[in-house]
């Protein structure tokens, strides 16, 4: 190959390559097309494709609809609005990249139809840089493709505003999606998987994942603030058929004309959330601010972990959590705070699924029946360990939990009215409840209530109630004497040191109480969720109080 040769087959793509990414200047603002002007307007930078700028500065008017047929970077240096005038404005190819960055983009319109106002097709499209969209109709739509938003602000659209059917959704870096109306706000298919972090979703519709059918799309949601967001049907905030996974986020005052106040996840797609807070969510149905329901045949799980749920509401059952049909509900949070179900379960309801609830505190929970819990046919023995139940009110009693088929473990229910623990109706031939380690302090009608010859009452041993003998024969019915944080006031207190060590050494409790005191502190551990060293217990309270003061 002589000299001539080998530089033609090295400058010959340079020159194709630099034909293809040849950056240009708008230098005619107003409107996209000037036929005849000299300058150089939107229509014919975007034909060159490459890095656009502009030199003007303005609004730039849409009269027609342009193609991205080849990738393209749009820097409107913060002084430039793109206005579709009502038009469609961007249609793009598949392989080709098309981002925006420190621009405004407005007024896209579609007449009807198919969404996409301002970009439709196949591709990869970019919104960074405090790059904005609002007032469009129902502005993107990805057939196939992948959409990023970073540091991107999009308000005051009619939806479903972000459409992905299939490929990869990004949205992060303090984006905003604020004010968006008459439909989702985000809407992805089956195939597509999302991943969102770091981002505002305040007055919208609600987000909808996985499509009517859902395949293997995960949806991962981190650092969020989803708030005032509603849905006329299921999921205020999110509509889940994909794999959920919500981690470090808030959901407050979301609203749900159906099931879930603030997220419904359905499909027989699982969902873990840890350490996320739901405040005042309201649901018109079941589950005030999650409801989890799948079925028989495509059985799904909920995990929930360090998170909280206060002032949730649902008309009907599961004030913060309503699941269902679910191969298991897994539960150890902070907290259920003021839940109120119009029916069951003020702060859980699980129908025809396994409960599993640790390290919780159950408090000022409302509903007609089991104001803390309630369960129905649960398909195998549930659990309920190291935790609190106080406070709670029914109507027809059962304060702390109403249905069958649970153990209790080092569990202290206290102050739930009249017979706090009663069994509920009876799905297959028998039912029990068990204890163990566990305190049941009722009124005067009672601890327990709802037993016969198919629904009985298991002492496990190392158990107190009081008053009467209504959970069991056996168990000892004397008045537990506790102390502040329901724990046992040692030595008057018969459940200090009542305990049974291996099972408080055993997984769940694994040595610990419901505050992460180990036990036991004397020869044998406490009966009840705490271990009982009010020392300890008062030397941590301040410590804690002490640093978030000094923070």
């Amino acid at each position: 190959m002589n000299l001539i040769t080998k530089w033609l087959h090295g400058i010959v793509p340079m020159l194709v390559a630099g034909l293809a990414h040849a950056d240009a200047t708008v230098t005619a603002c107003g409107q996209d097309v000037w036929p005849g002007d000299a300058r150089t307007d939107l229509s014919e930078a975007l034909q060159a494709g490459g890095r656009i700028t502009f030199a003007c500065a303005g609004t730039i008017a849409f009269t027609t609809t342009h193609a991205l047929s080849r990738d393209v970077v749009i820097d409107g240096e913060g002084k430039v609005t793109l206005d579709g005038n009502g038009h469609r404005m961007f249609g793009i190819r598949a392989g080709v990249h098309a981002s925006f960055t420190r621009i405004t983009i407005r007024g896209g319109g579609t007449s009807g139809g198919n969404p996409g106002s301002v970009i439709s097709g196949e591709g990869a499209v970019s919104l960074l840089a405090g790059t904005t969209i609002r007032n469009s109709d129902r502005p993107i739509w990805l057939l196939a493709g992948n959409l990023v938003l970073r540091d991107a602000w999009i308000a005051e659209n009619t939806g479903p505003v972000l459409v992905v059917s299939e490929g990869e959704l990004d949205i992060s870096q303090n984006s905003r999606l604020t004010d968006n109306k008459g439909g989702e706000v985000l809407a992805t298919g089956p195939g597509t998987t999302v991943r969102i972090a770091d981002t505002q979703f305040l007055r919208n519709g609600h987000a909808s994942f996985g499509g009517s059918a859902a395949g293997n799309c995960e949806v991962t949601i981190r650092n969020a603030w989803f708030a005032d967001n509603a849905d006329t049907q299921d999921g205020g905030a999110i509509l889940s058929r994909c794999a959920l996974t919500v981690e470090d986020s808030q959901f407050e005052r979301n609203r749900a004309g159906g099931d879930g106040g603030a997220i419904r996840q359905t499909h027989g797609a699982t969902a873990v959330m840890r350490k996320v807070t739901f405040r005042a969510n309201q649901a018109a149905g079941s589950g005030g601010a999650i409801a989890a329901v799948w079925d028989l045949q495509r059985q799904g799980s909920l995990r929930v972990r360090n998170s909280r749920f206060e002032r949730n509401v649902a008309t009907r059952a599961g004030g913060a959590i309503y699941a269902g049909e679910s191969a298991l509900v897994e539960i150890s949070v902070d907290g259920f705070v003021g839940n109120t179900a119009g029916t069951a379960g003020g702060a859980i309801y699980a129908r025809q699924a396994r409960l599993d609830s640790r390290g919780s505190l159950f408090r000022q929970n409302t509903a007609n029946t089991g104001a803390a819990i309630q369960t129905l046919c649960m398909p195998a023995m549930g659990q309920i360990a190291n935790t609190i139940l106080v406070g709670n009110s029914a109507e027809q009693g059962a304060g702390a939990f109403h249905g069958g088929n649970v153990r209790f473990l080092n569990v202290t229910i206290a102050g739930n009215g009249s017979r706090p623990v009663q069994h509920a109706q009876l799905c297959g031939d028998t039912s029990a409840i068990e204890f163990a380690n566990t305190i049941v302090l009722g009124d005067w009608n009672g601890a327990c209530g709802g037993a016969d010859a198919q629904r009985t009452f298991r002492d496990l041993g190392h158990n107190l109630q009081f008053p009467g003998n209504a959970c069991g024969s056996t168990i000892p019915s004397v008045f537990p004497i506790l102390g502040p944080f329901y724990a046992p006031l040692r030595p008057l207190s018969p459940a200090g040191n009542g305990g049974d060590n291996a099972l408080c050494m055993a997984a769940p409790i694994n040595g610990r109480d419901i505050f992460g005191t180990h036990r036991p502190q004397g020869e044998a551990c406490s009966i009840g969720a705490v271990e009982g060293d009010l020392s300890t217990l008062f030397d941590r309270y301040w410590r804690k109080r002490r640093d978030a003061l000094t923070k």
